[in-house]
């Protein structure tokens, strides 16, 4: 997608990413970054051959990062193969169910409730009054 994204070799020509480049704005996708080595790719050969490009990446949607906001992704080392894994960690918002207060009626018939309930009201409470 640029320049930088590639190392040795031929130098990189923009006229071969725009069509990618094109496809992702008018898909309204966007690559997510990445945390690790710039490079997913080596060509394996000798140092003076030796290409290196960030060839894999994550993209992701408007939907997706509303709905997952810390989406990342770490390029892995690169083992057995001449592209590195990708680990994609999507951290799932926690969902909170509203809690509502319940009173079950049958307790104020109970004899005693209003001595307890009095005693526990008047009870010297540390720190916050609503604790």
């Amino acid at each position: 997608m640029a320049p930088e994204e590639k190392k040795g070799g031929n130098a990189h020509k923009m006229t071969k990413s725009m069509p990618f480049l094109k496809c992702t704005m008018d898909c309204s996708i966007i690559d997510v970054g990445f945390i690790g080595s710039t490079f997913t790719w080596c060509n394996g050969r000798i140092l003076e051959n030796r290409v290196w490009e960030r060839l894999d990446r994550v993209l992701i949607n408007t939907e997706w990062s509303q709905k997952f906001a810390d989406t990342s992704m770490i390029h892995l080392v690169r083992i057995g193969s001449d592209h590195s894994s990708l680990l994609i960690i999507v951290a799932v918002p926690q969902q909170t169910t509203q809690r509502y207060f319940k009173f079950l009626y049958f307790w104020i018939q109970e004899p005693g409730v209003n001595d307890i309930l009095k005693q526990a009201w008047a009870e010297k409470v540390n720190g916050s009054p609503l604790w």
